[in-house]
């Protein structure tokens, strides 16, 4: 996934240990917020669109956020900085599927704890994952011309063990969720000679699930084993992340390939006329991130407009829950109202109108319940 270099970029891109991005900058000895690029230098017509829905965030949605206690629930408060940041993929999978080779190597770090103290940089969110998480977080200069118009967001792989959030000392879930709420891709990378899915792994991809249309499948190393022992594998993936979607009618497309730029292994050379699929393969997927930059404004309105969706929605729920509370006796009347969140819910829809579709997560409600006061 490396792009040849023709001048210095910046790259943000995650460690073993923690998430990393990598972008493209100006030049690699310039400024760091550099690493977030000028939306007007990239895309002149996108800086003109996204100023607009700037405009209109700050003035009429987030507001109602505010009063409602949106990101309590949901989604934080978008800053300038989420609004003008360039396109972000999302690299998930387990250990040594080839996620980093996909990232790029890095020529210069900056650390994690001085990227989230940058406004310029749509990174200020991470503070609440701690400085277990910030020590391993870093951003990564790299030279590769794709950078300048897409960050690149390489994540740890998802360990077997079920211990995983003692050994890193944060939230991996939460911290991909994070991320996943930001990007406008995520693959989902999985290695030919290792389809194991490990509980765990299969649990976050489940939890990606509302994020569908942002998800593909990476089967890479295609090229390492032979014609049969490939139709195999792909049938054993197909299954396994069909058992992590069983939400889901289908699963994202699949990309098979050799997905770096080393050269390529042909154990069995039957599988030579296979080169052409690898390649379109290959090339589609590049394809469809370099769309990226060119859809940004209409992406960012269709994520504006959902987000809105969802904030309506869950003012009405609030609206309506505290028209139920006595003034009298509320610890009881709350806790009457958490037993009955169906109820509530199906009250909401017949009052405005809302189609099942726009409800969000009822679980969420009542695990927050203490913040309903």
């Amino acid at each position: 996934m490396n792009a040849n270099a023709s001048s210095p970029p910046s790259c943000t891109t995650m460690v073993p240990t923690a998430p990393c991005a990598t972008t493209r900058s100006a030049s690699c000895e310039g400024s760091t917020p550099a690493l977030g690029g000028s939306v007007e230098a990239r895309d002149p017509d996108a800086a003109v669109l996204l100023s607009a829905l700037q405009t209109v965030y700050m003035d009429k949605l987030r507001p109602l956020e505010e009063k409602w206690y949106f990101s309590q629930f949901h989604h934080d408060a978008m800053t300038v900085a989420d609004l003008q940041s360039k396109p972000q993929v999302l690299l998930l999978g387990q250990y040594s599927t080839g996620k980093a080779v996909m990232a790029g190597s890095e020529d210069r770090i900056i650390k994690g704890t001085a990227l989230c103290l940058i406004d310029e940089l749509p990174f200020t969110g991470l503070s609440r994952f701690g400085a277990a998480f910030l020590n391993h977080f870093e951003a990564s200069i790299c030279d590769a011309e794709i950078l300048e118009h897409i960050t690149f967001v390489d994540t740890p792989g998802v360990l077997v063990s079920g211990k995983q959030g003692d050994q890193r000392g944060y939230s991996f879930a939460h911290a991909v969720k994070w991320f996943a709420d930001r990007s406008d891709m995520i693959l989902l990378v999985f290695d030919v000679h290792k389809l194991d899915i490990s509980e765990e792994f299969r649990q976050l991809i489940g939890a990606l699930g509302a994020h569908a249309e942002k998800l593909r499948i990476v089967l890479n190393k295609a090229q390492e084993v032979d014609a049969d022992r490939l139709i195999k594998v792909f049938g054993a993936l197909m299954w396994g992340v069909g058992r992590a979607f069983k939400h889901k009618s289908e699963v994202p497309k699949v990309y098979v390939g050799s997905f770096w730029d080393g050269p390529k292994r042909h154990p069995d050379r039957r599988v030579l006329f296979q080169n052409e699929t690898f390649a379109e393969d290959e090339a589609l997927l590049r394809r469809e991130m370099m769309q990226l930059p060119r859809n940004v404004g209409l992406r960012k309105i269709n994520e504006m407009t959902k987000r809105a969706k969802l904030a309506k929605v869950h003012a009405c729920i609030l609206d309506h829950l505290r028209s139920q509370m006595p003034w009298y006796g509320a610890e009881a009347a709350q806790q009457r109202l958490m037993e009955q969140l169906p109820e509530v819910f199906t009250a909401v829809k017949r009052k405005y109108g809302f189609p099942d579709g726009d409800m969000p997560d009822i679980e969420r409600y009542s695990v927050y319940h203490a913040k309903l006061n």
